[in-house]
């Protein structure tokens, strides 16, 4: 192999490492989790959103559970609805996945983060170098301001 082929070689696969570690930084950095209120549902389900994806997890007795994983990507809308103190998030895509028994406060902001991201994500906004701290709050924000224009 020749030097220039070797140097290439060796670039790319720093470049793809470099990529590859992003791509688990990002999975890491959980910017808003919510479970369902117990007594309405005894074995509590959770949503949970990071910068590439929202994950449902729905338990059942005895130890049994179906997680979903969503990419933000596939995400083609996100609604909340609620009563009194109780909401729900839906998230569509292919398919419908629901999270029931939330705190209301909760699926609202976990609507605004969701819409957030797509927004950044439609504007290309690269999140990964922001700063962590207050970074869901500043993904809310542009949730929120898109939602009520």
């Amino acid at each position: 192999m020749s030097s220039y082929s070797w140097d290439r070689f060796s670039r790319m696969t720093i470049e793809s490492e470099t990529k590859l570690q992003g791509l688990i930084d990002k999975a890491h950095l959980v910017l808003f989790t919510a479970c369902s209120i117990f007594p309405f549902q005894i074995v509590p389900d959770r949503i949970s959103v990071d910068m590439t994806k929202i994950t449902i997890e729905h338990r059942f007795i005895f130890q049994s559970e179906d997680i979903r994983t969503v990419l933000l990507q596939d995400v083609l809308q996100v609604e909340v609805t609620y009563i009194l103190f109780l909401a729900s998030v839906i998230i569509n895509n292919t398919e419908t996945s629901t999270v029931t028994f939330l705190r209301k406060k909760d699926a609202v902001r976990a609507k605004q983060i969701i819409t957030g991201l797509l927004i950044a994500r439609r504007e290309r906004l690269d999140l990964k170098d922001v700063v962590q701290l207050g970074l869901a709050d500043k993904i809310a924000e542009i949730g929120k301001l898109h939602a009520t224009s």
